[in-house]
C-alpha cells in the first residue's frame, strides 16, 4: 500500500513503482545530448548485491557478527541518506552559499571563477557532490552502537526517505545539510528494514553484539512519524494495516535515551573517537590523499570492561566509490 504524498492518494502498487525515479542519477549531457545514469546505477548496484539480502535477513540473523557484511549494510545506509533527492536538493543552496560568501570575502577570487560558475550546476557536479561523502559517512555509521528494534506488529511505514535523523539539538545550522554532519550531530538514527523491524543507530557505549529489542506501542509511533514526515513523493506500508502514529503532533520520543538510561553525548567515548577519526580523514582529504576505506566499530564487554575494536575494511568496500567516474 502506498500514499502517494503530493495528492494524498493511496494505491496498491507494485514494488518496482515505490521510490523509483527514472533518470535520478543520470550525468551531464554528452557531445550528442544524451544522459546515461549508468555510472551512479552499476556504484549502487554494486552496493543493492551485497547490502540488500544482509538486510533481509537481518531480523532473522541478529546480531550481525561479521565486520564485513556491517560495513555493507552501513554502505548502503550512506548511499542511501547521501544520494537522495532530499541531499540533491541542499547542493544548489550550498553552493549559493559559498558564491555569496567569497562575494563579500574575497572579490578577486569571486571575479576569476565566476565564468566557471555554470559547472557547479551541471548534474556532474551533483552526483560528485552526492557520492563523494558515502564512504565517510558509512565509516561514522560502522562506528555507532547498533540495535535491532522488533515490533510484535507489522505496522512500520517506509518511504522515498527512510532514515530519520534525530539530533541531539534543534539547531539545525550546525550539521549545514551536510549527511556527515547530521550523523555527527545524531543522537540517534532510526531505519526500518521491514514491517516489524527497526534498525537504531546511537552513539551509546553499548555492548553491540546483543539480542534484538522488544519494541513498545509508543514505539511504532516514534518510528512512523519520522519516517513519514521525511517523504517527499511516496509512504508505503504492509496492506492490511493502517499507519500508526503518523498524525501524533508530539515531540517524538528518543529511543535511545529511553533505552540506555546512562547514554549521555558528553561522555560518549564512542562519539569521541569517531569525531577524532573524522576529523583525521578531512585533514587527509585536504591535503590531497583520499581514503575510500570502510571503518567498523564494534563493542564487548570484556575482563576489564567495555573494548572497542576497529576494523579497517578496504578492497571490495573501498573500490565501490573510488571507480566511480562520470
Amino acid at each position: 500500500m502506498c500514499e502517494l504524498v503530493p495528492e494524498r492518494k493511496r494505491r496498491l502498487l507494485a514494488p518496482s513503482q515505490v521510490g523509483v525515479r527514472k533518470k535520478f542519477y543520470a550525468g551531464s549531457a554528452k557531445d550528442d545530448g544524451t544522459r546515461t545514469a549508468e555510472p551512479a546505477e552499476h556504484a549502487r548496484g554494486l552496493v543493492e548485491t551485497k547490502a540488500l539480502p544482509l538486510l533481509r535477513e537481518l531480523a532473522d540473523h541478529w546480531p550481525l557478527q561479521d565486520t564485513a557484511q556491517r560495513a555493507w549494510v552501513a554502505l548502503w545506509l550512506a548511499m542511501t541518506l547521501c544520494s537522495s533527492p532530499h541531499q540533491r536538493g541542499f547542493i544548489p543552496r550550498t553552493v549559493q552559499r559559498f558564491f555569496s560568501s567569497i562575494e563579500r570575502t574575497d572579490p578577486m577570487f569571486a571575479a576569476i571563477t565566476r565564468r566557471t560558475r555554470d559547472e557547479f550546476a551541471e548534474p556532474d557536479f551533483e552526483l560528485d557532490s552526492m557520492f563523494e561523502e558515502v564512504s565517510t559517512v558509512a565509516s561514522l555509521m560502522g562506528q555507532m552502537h547498533w540495535a535491532l528494534l522488533r515490533f510484535s506488529r507489522p505496522e512500520l511505514v517506509s518511504s522515498d526517505h527512510p532514515i530519520d535523523t534525530v539530533l541531539w539539538t534543534s539547531d539545525g545550522n550546525r550539521s549545514a545539510g551536510a549527511p556527515s554532519g547530521l550523523v555527527c550531530d545524531s543522537c540517534e538514527i532510526r531505519i526500518p528494514i521491514g514491517p516489524s523491524a527497526a534498525l537504531l543507530l546511537s552513539w551509546a557505549d553499548r555492548d553491540d553484539r546483543v539480542d534484538p529489542i522488544n519494541a513498545r506501542r509508543h514505539h511504532v509511533s516514534a518510528v512512523n512519524r519520522g519516517v513519514w514526515i521525511r517523504a517527499e513523493r511516496h509512504r508505503f506500508w504492509q496492506p492490511g494495516q493502517t499507519p500508526r502514529g503518523v498524525d501524533d503532533s508530539r515531540p517524538s520520543a528518543r529511543l535511545s535515551v529511553e533505552l540506555f538510561p546512562d547514554y549521555d553525548p558528553k561522555t560518549c567515548r564512542r562519539l569521541d573517537v569517531a569525531l577524532a577519526w573524522h576529523t583525521a580523514r578531512l585533514r587527509a582529504q585536504q591535503g590531497g590523499v583520499e581514503d575510500r576505506a570502510v571503518i567498523t566499530a564494534i563493542m564487548e564487554h570484556t575482563s576489564s570492561g567495555l573494548v572497542m575494536t576497529h576494523q579497517r575494511h578496504d578492497g571490495q568496500h573501498a573500490a565501490v566509490f573510488s571507480d566511480f567516474q562520470l
